[in-house]
């Protein structure tokens, strides 16, 4: 596989870059993905080492396949990674959307960079992309991520179910 490190910016904000994965992400990605208050909300789970690198060659893949995928987030100007972000394509209720997502190192919560991420990525989405619409998955208990939703401009749209979990459904229309 390849170890490149050339850094491939996707988007970048006032004090965050998003850009693509590279394997040398494995071992602080796999310590915020073990994180069991991280992966709190994730329908798998904390992962294993393996599950890392094959989530870090998911979004390789997908990114140079369409344009669009899960990205690494990490702090200006030091490059340190703390988590990721991105568009997720999902099946729910019978219909094809977009959701933006992330999932960022727990040390680094309640500082506004997953609000911040969310809304390059929403940008990136309805402007570059031209995406009709956004949308965010969330599980009712998941208030922290009911407001990032709303930050960025999502309003609650309805509840349903979806792996299983029941969970509330976001959206923004463009």
């Amino acid at each position: 596989m390849n170890q490149d490190r050339s850094e491939i910016i996707i988007l970048e904000t006032a004090r965050l870059i998003l850009r693509q994965f590279h394997y040398a992400d494995l071992e602080t990605l796999g310590i915020i993905l073990r994180h069991r208050e991280v992966m709190r909300y994730s329908l798998s789970g904390p992962k294993s080492r393996l599950e890392t690198r094959e989530f870090i060659q998911r979004c390789l893949t997908t990114y140079q396949a369409q344009r669009y995928g899960i990205w690494a987030v990490v702090l200006k100007p030091a490059r340190t990674l703390i988590g990721y972000s991105g568009l997720i394509p999902q099946m729910i209720n019978g219909r094809r959307e977009m959701e933006i997502g992330y999932r960022l190192a727990f040390e680094q919560w309640g500082n506004g960079y997953a609000t911040e991420a969310a809304s390059a990525v929403r940008d990136y989405a309805l402007k570059t992309l031209q995406l009709p619409r956004v949308i965010s998955i969330i599980e009712p208990a998941n208030t922290r991520s009911w407001h990032v939703a709303e930050k960025i401009g999502m309003t609650y749209e309805q509840d349903s179910v979806f792996g299983g979990k029941d969970v509330r459904i976001y959206a923004l229309n463009r």
